[in-house]
Parts: structure tokens; sequence; C-alpha cells
């Protein structure tokens, strides 16, 4: 479902206040959707209007070569996309299990090159072996 800016800063303030894990994915352009640009797991280190700051500088997730952090630009986002496993039609319901399994809510930045970021809040993510 479609949100608006101020619901997206809600939401954020929210995952920073809970200290959430999130795992991010930026994608390039639709044509390569299938290929991400970078992910990885961390927290929401600074957030403002105009952008959001996940850091991962504390995860066993550098070991695999992941980035340090992914900043976002809120104040160039066209879109904003918010859903979960209440959202996946009733014919997917593998992949509405594996949603509701793992993950509270999903939120994809989208901008105008067609490029997007996914941010997925992890349901489990303080169980993890992973330190901060």
């Amino acid at each position: 479902m479609n949100i608006s800016s101020e619901e997206v800063a809600g939401i954020l303030r929210n995952w920073r206040d809970e200290n959430r894990r999130l795992r991010f994915h930026t994608f390039h352009v639709p044509e390569e959707a299938i290929d991400y640009l970078c992910s990885g797991l961390g927290w929401i280190e600074e957030l403002t209007p105009f952008m959001v700051r996940i850091g991962n500088r504390n995860d066993k997730g550098i070991i695999r070569g992941d980035l340090y952090s992914c900043i976002v630009s809120l104040s160039r986002a066209t879109g904003f996309v918010m859903w979960d496993w209440r959202n996946v039609p009733a014919s997917e319901q593998a992949m509405k299990n594996s949603l509701h399994e793992g993950f509270d809510m999903s939120l994809t930045v989208e901008f105008a090159s067609g490029a997007r970021c996914e941010l997925h809040a992890i349901k489990f993510g303080h169980e993890l072996d992973i330190p901060k």
C-alpha cells in the first residue's frame, strides 16, 4: 500500500526507537530488479527528515563483504510502499507464510530513475547471534 512521507517518518522513528534490525537491499532499475546493488543488515544510526542511514559496523555481515552502511535519501524519493504478510495474495501462500514468520513489515523507497531501496524489519532480529 502506498503511504505518505509522514507515515514513513513515523515508521522509521519506531524502528529506530525499538532498535530494530533491518535488512536492506538497493536495486538499480526495474529491468535489473533481480540483481541488487548492495545488501546488508543493520540498525538505524541516523534519521533526519531528508535521509536515513542504516549502519552495520557491528554486524558479522562485514565478514561477508556487506557494506558498513546504507544511506537512503528520503527527500529524493518519489514514492513509498509499505507491505507485510497481510498484503500478499492468498494464491502466494508460501510467500505469505515466509513473510509472516520472518518480518514485521517491509518498506520500499522508490526513486524517479527506477531505483529502489527495500527495508525489511526483522521480526526475530533480537534473537540472532549478532553483537551490538
